[in-house]
């Protein structure tokens, strides 16, 4: 979430990012916390939604990514 909390810096004082990460991290709405959990629950669930919605809109990119072994975790997370 550096690259986040680094954007929100050059927009808004120290304070305000702080409250904003906190609440990003916290609120339920945004769902992030489980991104940073340990094992990474969140991400295996963003990898499959990813998945799915290539294999929905995108199969037959999606077939050749995965022939040549160029799977979603190598390049999503």
């Amino acid at each position: 979430m550096g690259f986040v909390s680094g954007m929100l810096m050059t927009h808004v004082t120290p304070e305000d990012c702080f409250c904003m990460m906190n609440s990003f991290y916290l609120k339920p709405d945004y769902n992030v916390k489980p991104l940073y959990l340990p094992g990474m629950p969140g991400l295996e669930v963003c990898f499959y939604i990813l998945t799915s919605l290539m294999k929905k809109y995108m199969p037959k990119l999606l077939k050749k990514m995965i022939e040549v072994g160029f799977l979603p975790q190598m390049y999503a997370s």
